[in-house]
């Protein structure tokens, strides 16, 4: 008989807030998307209109639900999220044609800075 799944991880993402900015680090998938929506959609409610995916090494289905409630709670205040996404990320978002749903998206640069938005 195989090995059952492994359990969970508790936390996949760490999320900060950097002024108007929120920095992810990690996985967004099943386990942990709605407690980052729940997070980022605050986060926008207090003012934060950039999301640093930058450092994000996988984002799930659940993931990108996520992200489209961030997208969904400032444009309801007249907003634009700007993503600054990882190369995965950025895909995910393309695969999915989000890259259409009136995202700011940036390409983060290896270097560090940012590459230009389309």
């Amino acid at each position: 008989m195989s090995e059952p799944f492994p359990p969970p991880q508790a936390e996949l993402c760490s999320v900060r807030r950097e002024r108007q900015a929120v920095r992810l680090r990690g996985d967004i998938d099943l386990v942990n998307a709605a407690e980052i929506a729940d997070r980022l959609v605050a986060e926008v409610e207090a003012g934060a209109w950039h999301l640093d995916l930058s450092e994000v090494d996988y984002c799930g289905v659940a993931g990108l639900r996520a992200l489209l409630a961030a997208c969904d709670a400032l444009r309801a205040r007249g907003g634009t999220l700007r993503l600054t996404c990882s190369p995965s990320v950025l895909r995910a978002l393309e695969i999915c044609e989000l890259n259409r749903a009136g995202l700011e998206l940036v390409a983060a640069d290896p270097a560090g800075g940012e590459e230009a938005g389309w």
